[in-house]
């Protein structure tokens, strides 16, 4: 098993994936492969932030993208990443996948000098990574949202101390 960059030649095979996974999901197929083509697009994309794990036979087993987001502060913007989506193959979930690219993903990103990750998602799996509710460090969505399900992990210690703010997602997301 291998982590590395998405390379042109995996994008058919990741769209599959994506649309597997999110089919067979409580959540369903919403169009996120659309998502994951405005982000490849759009001026904030960084290759760097698109990961896939292959199986030794070269088989697709999960994949994840970080992006760019800010967070609007009163004394101005503060710029960190969002994941979506993180995917793993429906026969592959709860062996640890899911866990083991967000991880590589957060190396990454800290490597490339971000603050802060932000996460729509289930705070059950989420909060296994020590990811908190973002309103407990006022930090609010730009659109209406459990608060439960909207998270936010330091990267750096004290990274989002004094920060607090609406996140807001770039027009590729087309909220």
């Amino acid at each position: 098993m291998r982590i590395r960059q998405v390379q042109e030649i995996d994008k058919l095979c990741i769209d599959r994936l994506i649309k597997t996974a999110f089919t067979s999901s409580n959540h369903g197929y919403n169009g996120e492969n659309d998502l994951v083509e405005r982000i490849r697009q759009s001026t904030g994309y960084l290759n760097e932030l698109e990961q896939v794990i292959l199986s030794d036979d070269g088989d697709y087993l999960a994949y994840g993208l970080l992006s760019e987001v800010t967070i609007q502060t009163k004394k101005g913007e503060h710029k960190g990443l969002v994941l979506a989506p993180l995917v793993v193959k429906p026969d592959k979930q709860g062996k640890g996948l899911g866990s083991l690219l967000l991880t590589h993903l957060e190396q990454v990103a800290k490597t490339l000098g971000y603050p802060y990750i932000s996460i729509l998602g289930d705070p059950n799996f989420y909060g296994r990574l020590n990811y908190i509710q973002a309103n407990s460090l006022d930090i609010l969505a730009p659109f209406e949202i459990d608060s439960s399900y909207f998270l936010i992990k330091e990267l750096w210690k004290d990274s989002l101390k004094d920060v607090s703010g609406l996140l807001i997602y770039p027009k590729w997301f087309d909220l």
